[in-house]
């Protein structure tokens, strides 16, 4: 959302500017630019902006979280240095905690040979996951693949068989679970 505020802000930025070179200039000439050349000039400008904010929004997106397959490096770009790093178990299973940058959720990744292969994601305020919240982080791990609902239950299948989703309280906390299969 606040991405597409700045793109709107930058798109108004741009047409202020825009708006400023067809005024008179002020100077011996005092000429102005042909309003039909400014115009066309102006929704190419503006459709190249459009075309832009709406990249970032798209790739920016798709990183608000971890995924399945992400390394611990990934994963530390998008959290930050864990907030409860953990030690390889005697299986080679690292368990890490983070914290996402606007501190509203907890994510607790596990990592097997240097790779995400299960991810928990609750609230910090303990609050139960909205809708939207649960097809966000789904859609964020679902590798181009369709999630199936279980109709008995908060769970999930992804379409390839690959991974599992479902949801529990953990420590009073609601959580959506995901791991690879």
């Amino acid at each position: 959302m606040s991405l597409l505020l700045l793109a709107s802000a930058f798109g108004a930025q741009l047409t202020f500017q825009l708006d400023k070179l067809r005024q008179p200039l002020h100077d011996a000439n005092e000429t102005q630019l042909p309003s039909l050349k400014s115009s066309k000039f102006e929704r190419i400008i503006m459709k190249h902006v459009l075309i832009l904010a709406a990249a970032l929004v798209i790739a920016l997106s798709g990183h608000a979280f971890a995924r399945l397959g992400n390394t611990e490096d990934q994963v530390s770009a998008l959290f930050g240095k864990p907030v409860d790093p953990g030690k390889p178990d005697s299986h080679g299973l690292t368990t890490n905690m983070y914290k996402n940058p606007t501190g509203e959720y907890l994510a607790v990744v596990q990592f097997l040979r240097g790779h995400s292969v299960a991810e928990a994601y609750s609230r910090v305020d303990r609050r139960k996951l909205s809708e939207k919240e649960l097809s966000i982080f789904l859609q964020g791990n679902s590798s181009g693949k369709e999630w199936k609902k279980d109709p008995r239950k908060l769970a999930w299948e992804r379409s390839d068989h690959h991974a599992s989703a479902w949801c529990e309280s953990l420590s009073g906390r609601p959580t959506i679970l995901i791991r690879t299969k």
